[in-house]
């Protein structure tokens, strides 16, 4: 599986805009991941996570099943199998049914567009809520910055916060981020977040 290598900070209103204008000409991006959920199985403890993402500004559908690589204080290095919806490829097919098998679901059904893949998930997952990102997304020195105002949803439970996520090599993440914490971390408190996206919608 490939590997996502990410830091998440979390940032004021200031903090965000100020950074958003220094970085100049951004591609802007909304999305709404909706996660799921298996009671016996500790998604939080092992950093799993298991959503459908619809990229807004793409017309696109994903589904994304992720799992701990290994383990680094605030930061986020986790495999990756990740498809559009419907599959468009055999290769794309056979990494679908790849997710369902590590999650232990079975099914027989052929036409795999995001409905029926949504209706295969809730046979055995619970959707637990959903997270909702507006923002734009930046590419810098062969890493990926974006920065999204994040709205967490849980039942009847609703969280905004700014996240800034700065993915790519490890070197060049924490590179960034120090160049980051130098330039704006003495305006306003910054933090990192210590909980992947799955991890604070179930926090809220």
């Amino acid at each position: 599986m490939p590997i996502e290598t990410e830091k998440k900070i979390i940032v004021s209103d200031n903090v965000f805009n100020i950074y958003l204008k220094d970085l100049g000409t951004t591609k802007k991006i909304k999305c709404v991941d909706t996660y799921f959920y298996n009671q016996s199985l500790d998604f939080k403890k092992n950093s799993e996570s298991l959503r459908i993402r619809d990229v807004v500004t793409e017309g696109i559908s994903k589904i994304t099943y992720k799992y701990l690589s290994s383990s680094k204080p605030n930061l986020f290095i986790r495999e990756e199998k990740e498809i559009c919806l419907p599959p468009q490829t055999q290769k794309d097919i056979d990494v679908l049914f790849d997710i369902f098998a590590i999650l232990g679901i079975e099914t027989n059904v052929k036409t795999l567009y995001r409905s029926e893949v949504e209706e295969i998930l809730k046979i055995n997952y619970e959707i637990i809520g959903t997270v909702e990102k507006n923002g734009y997304r930046f590419w810098k020195d062969n890493i990926k910055i974006s920065l999204y105002v994040t709205t967490f949803r849980k039942k009847a439970k609703v969280k905004t916060i700014n996240i800034i996520e700065i993915e790519g090599i490890e070197g060049l993440i924490e590179k960034e981020y120090k160049k980051f914490v130098e330039t704006y971390g003495n305006m306003e408190s910054i933090r990192l977040s210590d909980k992947n996206n799955f991890q604070l919608l179930l926090s809220i």
